[in-house]
């Protein structure tokens, strides 16, 4: 009886010492002292990649382990999924030990970030235009993401009004966590295992995770320019945390801009003097003078390219033209670069100064504008200009949806391997945080524009408040398919540095040929990315 007893109290002992443990900073005496515990055999958990998108009610699969393949510098990420087999399950923490493989050891407390999924409503459709690309059904749709750990503290966030842990769990509905893993730069490359346990109140089940590094790394600095506007406060928190997906909404002060720049890769930054030239106004205020110009390009970065956002969808409108010149040679004079989202006009490629530069130097295109004027889109490349992509609303039948209740595929797509294979320079999006609008984002995030409904557009991130991140944003699963977006141009940049270009261009057209022509199906984006990843030696 006295051993029986004994035993009780050290299994007792080892569960309470780990229930809302810091998953991102238990020791590796503590984690293994979980892998030691009694299995939870009412627990059942499986794993997904990161482009599926798990409802409440799928059905459980079979496999607790996971291959990720990855560059180094970039993230993978992947999805472990809860249930029980009868009754409520209380969740109580997630660990990992290192990935541990012949050429080293990754610390797992360094690398790891985990987030329970939050589920949101929608409950009336985004609006579809053909048959081409399916809008999804409707219902609560896994996006806004709770992180378990504060990273800048080390801290397990808790007593707010969503939390990773403690969540019960019944044989109903599943929980899905999402796991990032960050590739160390020092990474050697090779293979690498953990094992992860996701803990209850009364033991464990867990897997294994094998991870493999490519000889591979992708730019610190980025190879395309972004600009991700946003309508909060620009604080230092937010600002991390869109950088760590890659997003950046340049115009931050300088001593911020430098930290994004060394950590991030920030790549260019931008000046504010908007023209208050859009599809609705059709004016366009007078030019702002020099001076003020060359003090606002003064309190950036230096060395970073400055940009000027200003004009907002003026295609065709010709009555613009010349004030846009007007613009044009002020700004050049500050050395700033002139971006308008507007498909290439050549009435445009010449500012009037002499030098024979265009008007406009960054060309903001949406999808079917790319259709409709391919062949002077190419004349702009020819002559030096930047193209970049944009997305918003529901505006042709055949390229990727940003809606909530769209593929998650559309998302990864279009800034990564459609936009390598089209050649252009950047990618901008014209909200991420626009809650203004909405009575509780984290219920329901329809957005109405246009006498439509468009759930989520302009919201990618959430406020970071409800889950104990002060000024800061929680992300969303979009968010991470954009980075991964992002990361894949890296990588196909980063292979045809390696003097593979006719490999990125073989896989990019593959899956991203045009806005056209693109695979949506996330089994087969994910399946060829590795592919190509494996096949560079």
């Amino acid at each position: 009886m006295k051993r029986v007893i004994s035993l009780l109290l050290v299994t007792a002992l080892v569960l309470c010492s780990f229930v809302g443990c810091k998953s991102d900073t238990a020791s590796s005496a503590d984690v293994e002292a979980v892998m030691n515990s009694e299995i939870d055999n009412n627990l059942v958990i499986w794993t997904t990649h990161s482009l599926d998108r798990v409802r409440k009610n799928r059905q459980p699969e079979s496999s607790k382990n996971i291959e990720l393949y990855g560059a180094k510098g970039e993230y993978q990420s992947f999805q472990i999924v809860a249930n029980s087999k009868g009754g409520k399950v209380e969740l109580t923490d997630l660990v990992f030990t290192d990935f541990k493989g012949e050429n080293g050891v990754i610390s797992a407390k360094d690398v790891v970030t985990v987030y329970r999924e939050h589920y949101i409503a929608v409950n009336e459709s985004s609006p579809q235009i053909g048959d081409k690309v399916l809008v999804e059904d409707t219902g609560m749709i896994p996006d806004a993401l709770i992180p378990a750990v504060d990273k800048t503290t080390g801290k397990k966030l808790e007593g707010n009004r969503f939390n990773a842990f403690p969540h019960t769990v019944t044989a109903e509905e599943c929980q899905p966590y999402w796991i990032d893993v960050e590739i160390p730069r020092t990474a050697q490359a090779g293979e690498y295992t953990a094992t992860y346990a996701l803990q209850t109140n009364k033991g464990i089940q867990k897997g294994t995770v094998k991870l493999t590094v490519w000889n591979i790394e992708i730019a610190k600095e980025a190879s395309q320019g972004v600009h991700f506007r946003t309508t909060q406060i620009k604080t230092e928190q937010r600002a991390i945390i869109a950088a760590q997906h890659r997003m950046f909404s340049p115009g931050y002060d300088a001593e911020l801009e430098r930290k994004l720049n060394e950590k991030y890769g920030l790549n260019l930054t931008s000046v504010s003097f908007w023209s208050g030239a859009n599809e609705a106004t059709l004016t366009m205020k007078a030019a702002p003078k020099l001076e003020k110009v060359k003090e606002a390009a003064a309190n950036r970065m230096e060395g970073l390219p400055v940009y000027a956002y200003t004009a907002d969808e003026i295609s065709g409108v010709t009555k613009l033209y010349e004030p846009l010149k007007e613009w044009a040679r002020v700004l050049h004079q500050a050395n700033v670069n002139q971006l308008v989202v507007m498909a290439p006009d050549e009435d445009l490629f010449d500012d009037g100064s002499g030098t024979g530069r265009s008007a406009v130097d960054i060309w903001v295109v949406l999808p079917r504008q790319f259709k409709d004027c391919e062949e002077v889109i190419r004349k702009a490349q020819a002559k030096g200009d930047q193209v970049w992509s944009y997305n918003c609303l529901v505006q042709d039948e055949f390229s990727p949806k940003w809606q909530l209740d769209y593929s998650l595929a559309g998302f990864r797509i279009q800034p990564g391997f459609i936009n390598y294979s089209l050649k252009f320079d950047g990618f901008l999006y014209w909200l991420v945080d626009n809650w203004n609008t909405l009575d509780d984002p984290w219920t329901c995030i329809g957005e109405s524009s246009l006498g439509a409904l468009y759930n989520g557009d302009g919201n990618i991130f959430y406020p970071g408040e409800d889950v104990g991140l002060v000024d800061s944003y929680a992300p969303s699963i979009r968010a991470k398919a954009i980075r991964d977006g992002l990361q894949d141009y890296e990588l196909l940049k980063a292979i045809e540095k390696l003097g593979h270009g006719e490999i990125a261009t073989e896989y990019a057209n593959s899956l991203g040929r045009d806005f056209e022509n693109w695979e949506s199906n996330g089994d087969i984006i994910i399946e060829k990315r590795i592919e190509m990843g494996n096949s560079i030696k």
